[in-house]
Order: C-alpha cells, then sequence, then structure tokens
C-alpha cells in the first residue's frame, strides 16, 4: 500500500474504532517509511493529538488560533491538552499556550 492509497482510505469515511485505529498506525508507518510529510485534516482533536508532530488550530473564519508543536506524546495529557484546543476553539482567540508544546 502507498500513502496514496492510505490517504483514499483514511477520507472514505465511517469505519469502527477498531479499523480507524489500524489504519491511523498503518498510515503512520507508510508516511515513515517513505519518509512523506503528510497533513491530516481532522475534527477529532484526539486523533489530532495522537498522529500529530504539529497541529494548527483554526477557529472562524479560517482564522489560525493555535500552531502547537507536539514533543513526545503521553496518553495521560491527551485530555488535558484536548480541553485547552477546545477552550482555543470555543473563545475563536489566539495565542493561549498549551503547556505541552511549543505555541506560535
Amino acid at each position: 500500500m502507498s500513502v496514496e492509497s492510505a490517504i483514499e482510505v483514511l477520507t472514505s469515511g465511517c469505519v469502527d474504532v477498531v479499523t480507524a485505529a489500524a489504519l491511523r498506525k498503518n498510515f503512520l508507518e507508510l508516511a515513515r517509511t517513505e519518509g512523506k510529510t503528510t497533513v491530516l485534516v481532522t475534527h477529532q482533536l484526539e486523533e489530532a493529538i495522537e498522529m500529530g508532530g504539529r497541529i494548527l488550530v483554526f477557529g472562524k473564519p479560517a482564522r489560525l488560533l493555535a500552531d502547537i508543536r507536539l514533543r513526545g506524546s503521553s496518553t495521560g495529557e491527551i485530555p488535558r491538552l484536548r480541553s485547552e484546543i477546545q477552550r482555543l476553539i470555543q473563545a475563536n482567540e489566539p495565542g493561549a499556550k498549551t503547556g505541552r508544546g511549543d505555541v506560535a
């Protein structure tokens, strides 16, 4: 499978939780193996935190609220980071610090 075909699978619609987790894992492995930079657009904050090395948070109208560069993952930090990103989106204000990564 190539990265291009993996992208098609990821964007094809609804899949069950187990299949979605396997697809995300395979997608990341393919991107790393082929040395490709990938962009994942998602509305799922957990998915962005789990898969991303960098998260761009957009508000309305297409306003960049935060550019978060993630360092090392810890599943214990996911709920806190998710809450902070959610707060950014709800406030629709740029520049809040997340405490986990560098925010520009």
